[in-house]
């Protein structure tokens, strides 16, 4: 009986099993893929709108016609030297045909591979020019900007309609949200898309706001002993003003001075809005003195709920509204 046990325990057959192996290269057409995700939802539908790709032109100091367009401008000048465009037949802001060519002439009907004319907002509104000038006063769209979902936190490869989104390497590339069905384990495929991988470079302003997190009564949050301290930013500010290498772009960008530039103004204004140190008077130069030291706290006040969403990214575009000098922008 041992010895039977021992042989089956060797040549007893392990079973029927399944395993997937590639199957063959076939032509395949592909159909668009509902996307449910949040962009999807709040994607409205395409209209005539939306595919209208309208522009203008700014000359010197007012607007312009733009190129290969029919639009008629007459120059007005003043006595004082003024000068305006006048349009007696209107203005034209449609994209003109030869520049949808030139920008569309890699791609076609039958390829997934998208041109500049293929990326369009997201969301829209309809709008007329209240002067009556654009399209003699007919309705064109304009791209209505609304924040639909974050990705800041996610690593990962994320296609949503109309997209590819890459978080790890960083980029965005443009791709209709089309699958090739009736392929129950799935398909692999190669296809080149368009992509933006942008270029970016952050620059420590060596500041930061420290504040104390403390639950009220009625289970709110609410915020103590807020203040900017200064980590070197003042203290350690560089006094000679930065100038970016702008003599070639293209090749050199400069993207770190401009950053550097921005922060740099950034403590330099704050340094003057509480008096950290003076700006140039006459003959006194200014950085005459600086007033701080690392670790030194200045007072800043919750106005307008600055940190109601505390536990979420954002930014400012006027870089200062943690000053409370918001009322310099009234209306």
């Amino acid at each position: 009986m041992s010895l039977l046990i021992s042989i089956a325990g060797v040549v007893t057959p392990l079973g029927l099993y399944q395993d997937l192996v590639e199957g063959d290269t076939v032509q395949a057409n592909f159909k668009y893929l509902v996307d449910n995700s949040p962009y999807g939802t709040a994607t409205p539908p395409r209209s005539n709108f939306s595919h209208s790709f309208t522009r203008s032109c700014m000359g010197m100091f007012s607007l312009a016609p733009c190129p290969f367009t029919d639009t008629v401008a007459i120059a007005v000048q003043d006595s004082r030297g003024n000068g305006n465009w006048d349009f007696p037949n209107g203005y034209d802001i449609n994209i003109p045909k030869t520049i949808r060519d030139a920008y569309s002439s890699g791609t076609g009907n039958d390829t997934t591979i998208s041109n500049y004319f293929d990326i369009e907002w997201r969301r829209y509104v309809t709008t007329t020019d209240p002067k009556g000038n654009y399209n003699n006063g007919s309705r064109y769209a304009v791209g209505s900007f609304r924040m639909i979902d974050s990705m800041a936190m996610r690593e990962a490869y994320i296609p949503v309609d109309g997209l590819v989104v890459d978080m790890i390497n960083g980029g965005i590339g443009f791709r209709n949200h089309t699958i090739p069905p009736g392929f129950h384990f799935g398909a692999s495929w190669d296809e080149d898309l368009l992509f933006v991988e942008p270029e970016t470079v952050c620059v420590d302003t060596n500041t930061t706001i420290d504040y104390s997190v403390s639950a009220s009564p009625n289970l709110t949050i609410s915020f103590t002993d807020l203040v900017l301290t200064d980590r070197g930013g003042f203290v350690n500010l560089n006094h000679t003003y930065p100038a970016a290498n702008l003599t070639d772009t293209q090749k050199n960008p400069d993207l770190w001075t401009r950053a550097y530039k921005a922060a740099w103004m950034l403590n330099a204004y704050t340094m003057l809005y509480y008096n950290v140190t003076n700006p140039r008077n006459g003959s006194r130069a200014p950085f005459s003195y600086v007033d701080s030291t690392l670790g030194k706290t200045f007072p800043l006040s919750n106005h307008l709920g600055l940190f109601k969403y505390y536990d979420s990214l954002g930014m400012d575009n006027s870089w200062d509204f943690h000053l409370d000098i918001v009322s310099a922008y009234s209306f």
